[in-house]
């Protein structure tokens, strides 16, 4: 599922933070994560370039 991840990972070894995570699809998430999903506000862009962004809780956007 994941390809490169840029951002803040916790000891547990979630990801927490502001920061980037590029799929193995090509998707990329870039923003707020807490507990390793999007939460916060987050820019989505699908692999057609398609862009969604906006305030995402439990890793969908509300």
């Amino acid at each position: 599922m994941y390809g490169k991840i840029e951002l803040y990972m916790r000891e547990n070894g979630r990801m927490d933070g502001k920061g980037k995570l590029v799929c193995a699809d090509g998707s990329v998430y870039e923003g707020d994560f807490k507990g390793s999903v999007p939460e916060g506000i987050v820019k989505y862009t699908d692999v057609n370039g398609n862009v969604r962004e906006g305030k995402w809780r439990n890793g969908g956007m509300v």
